[in-house]
């Protein structure tokens, strides 16, 4: 787990492919925010847990071993509804009809950074 100081917010990036969830982290430090990550939903699910009063948004890809990201979502909103979730993923069939969990969809790849800039800004 990473972090930058004087954050505004704490972001939790939970990707199971390091040089995407390095990229995540890289883009999300560079905007002054604080990132934790984990590389898939167990980990994140514990992350998260040590750390929920300072984690406000989870980004997240949704195919994952261990446990996806639609599970650990879910679990996360029971212990604080607030957090914002942010699925990412480049195939979201399997999960279409409990997608209601997530705040916002990415599809992968993505190309444009800046619009997580600036729903991170936000």
């Amino acid at each position: 787990m990473t972090s930058t100081e004087g954050a505004k917010k704490t972001v939790l990036v939970v990707e199971d492919e390091e040089l995407v969830r390095e990229l995540f982290v890289e883009v999300i430090q560079g905007l002054g925010h604080t990132v934790l990550f984990a590389k898939n939903g167990e980990e994140g699910l514990r992350v998260f847990l040590e750390n929920k009063d300072d984690v406000t948004i989870v980004l997240t890809d949704l195919t994952m071993p261990k446990m996806n990201g639609m599970v650990m979502a879910k679990r996360i909103k029971i212990i604080k509804d607030k957090v914002i979730i942010i699925f990412i993923s480049g195939d979201f069939s399997s999960f279409v009809t409990e997608l209601s969990t997530a705040d916002v969809l990415f599809c992968k790849p993505i190309i444009k950074f800046d619009l997580l800039a600036k729903l991170l800004k936000s």
